[in-house]
């Protein structure tokens, strides 16, 4: 499943939420979808416009915890690169280190 926007005569912009193959099942774009999207105007090329940082707030939003302080807030890894995002991290079984 993909989305494609296409930019159209006059202004109008063209977004094709779905395009599904019939493999594995031929039922695939008759059922129930979602779609999340959003619209981010700016100047310049994608890659110097902050697309993917507002594609990826959009698609993973910030979750807050309730009466969490900033004392009891831990990191165990930092990026310092724009271009580099931590997701995922967890503890080896065998050995005690991230």
């Amino acid at each position: 499943m993909t989305a494609n926007t296409d930019i159209l005569r006059d202004g109008v912009l063209g977004l094709t939420l779905i395009k599904s193959g019939i493999e594995p099942n031929p039922t695939t774009d008759q059922e129930e979808h979602f779609f999340t999207y959003a619209l981010y105007p700016h100047a310049e090329s994608w890659r110097y416009s902050n697309v993917s940082d507002e594609a990826y707030n959009l698609n993973q939003p910030l979750k807050t915890v309730k009466k969490a302080m900033a004392e009891d807030v831990y990191s165990y890894a930092n990026v310092d690169k724009k271009n580099v995002v931590i997701e995922t991290s967890r503890r080896l079984k065998r050995v005690k280190a991230l």
